[in-house]
């Protein structure tokens, strides 16, 4: 018979993102740090796709609104 190795994280302070990415990777690939990283990212992704837009750009509502309420993503 092989051995079977499965790699599981424990659920600890609020990170559940983070551990079932590693538990689907198997892996610790991900810290909170890289998570806030690419968030920072997909924000600065979201901003400029909004800014460039043929809807009325930077000055649409959906990118003052967006603008205003900042990220709560990190």
């Amino acid at each position: 018979m092989s051995d079977i190795w499965i790699y599981h994280e424990r659920q600890e302070a609020l990170l559940c993102g983070q551990h079932a990415l590693n538990n689907l990777v198997q892996a610790a690939v991900f810290s909170p740090d890289s998570l806030a990283l690419i968030a920072h990212q997909l924000d600065e992704m979201e901003l400029t796709y909004m800014a460039q837009n043929d809807e009325g750009g930077v000055n649409s509502k959906d990118y003052i609104k967006r603008v205003q309420e900042g990220s709560g993503n990190v």
